[in-house]
């Protein structure tokens, strides 16, 4: 019994090395292993997390603002000698940073593009690689200040109404979810003179009829000058 037992332990020795052996490996490799694994993970999730935020995913915060033109801030910006230098508390403000909030697109429909302001924003945005397309009024192209061509020549698309009725809407679509909508046409009388309103809100049962009415007028105006329909 003795011989047998003794052989059977002996038996076993060259076994519990072996799994030693391969236990300690093991181990020495998860030291190796797991700060890449930690790392990598870490990468994506940050990666993840920011394609997210990009996105818009965790903005649920809602959005119903109402501004009026003009308002104290703007008074100053009545000559066209001042320079619109300091625009802080302004409703002009408020209305450049609903339109720079973009991350993807901006779809504008105006009347009447002629405030300075506003026509560089679209361009700036445009740099960024947001898709920007304006629909305007082709007689309101040639009115003074008009930002149109100025807007072509940086390579934003722009298509008009050559009918003999108004392309006479004024609102601005971002990421197709937040309309900005209101009577204000971008002119500097406006901005800084006229009694406007605009509506800013991200309720979806406002804003989705206003990306469909965008897209419906922007297959209309199938061509860069637009359709003549008389």
């Amino acid at each position: 019994l003795d011989c047998t037992c003794t052989c059977t332990c002996q038996d076993k020795s060259p076994l519990i090395f072996v799994f030693s052996v391969l236990g300690f490996g093991w181990m020495m490799r998860s030291l190796y292993v797991m700060p890449i694994v930690v790392v990598g993970s870490s990468l994506f999730f940050a990666y993840w997390f920011y394609r997210i935020r990009r996105s818009g995913a965790f903005s649920k915060k809602t959005i119903n603002k109402v501004v009026f033109f003009p308002d104290k801030a703007t008074a100053k910006l009545l000559s066209r000698s001042r320079k619109r230098t300091n625009l802080q508390g302004s409703s002009l403000l408020t209305l450049m940073e609903s339109i720079q909030s973009a991350r993807h697109s901006l779809d504008v429909c105006m009347f009447t593009m002629a405030c300075k302001e506003l026509g560089e924003v679209l361009i700036k945005a445009h740099r960024d690689r947001i898709t920007v397309r304006v629909i305007t009024d082709a007689e309101q192209t040639g009115a003074y200040g008009s930002q149109i061509e100025k807007l072509r020549r940086a390579g934003i698309r722009v298509r008009m109404d050559k009918t003999t009725f108004f392309m006479h809407h004024k609102f601005v679509v971002v990421d197709n979810k937040v309309l900005v909508n209101g009577s204000l046409n971008w002119t500097n009388q406006g901005v800084c003179g006229n009694q406007e309103n605009v509506l800013i809100t991200n309720n979806s049962e406002l804003v989705q009829p206003f990306v469909k009415q965008f897209e419906h007028l922007w297959q209309l105006y199938t061509t860069p000058g637009g359709l003549r329909l008389n």
